[in-house]
């Protein structure tokens, strides 16, 4: 049985890892002062923002934001970003793993988008 003051410590263990993870992408990003340019770059940034939907996925869930059902799609998808990211790392060549780059940033930027809260906090 988890008591109201256990929840709290968690709900608040989960702000500040998304907090730091947040701050990470966004200070990787500010020393890049724009997008990653090397395609080893571009693979780091997959991973950071993997991270930081993960964990908005997860306050997502907790706050239920959204239904359990789609969180489990969206970790399914997670799940799939983060093969395709492997892939990438992967691959001999960077015009090997190019596509499976720009797949997963293109899925990891799609659900960013839906997991952003709204500003009425609602979902």
């Amino acid at each position: 049985m988890v008591y109201e003051g256990e929840e709290m410590k968690a709900t608040a263990f989960r702000f500040w890892l998304f907090l730091f993870l947040a701050m990470t992408l966004l200070g990787y990003m500010a020393g890049c002062a724009t997008a990653p340019k090397s395609f080893s770059d571009q693979v780091a940034y997959g991973y950071a923002l993997q991270g930081a939907v993960r964990a908005t996925l997860a306050d997502a869930i907790e706050l239920k934001r959204i239904a359990p059902k789609r969180g489990a799609e969206i970790n399914a998808e997670l799940d799939k970003t983060r093969l395709l990211l492997d892939t990438a790392r992967g691959a001999k060549v960077p015009t090997d793993g190019i596509s499976a780059l720009n797949d997963a940033l293109r899925i990891l930027r799609g659900l960013e988008a839906e997991l952003k809260p709204t500003k009425g906090g609602g979902p």
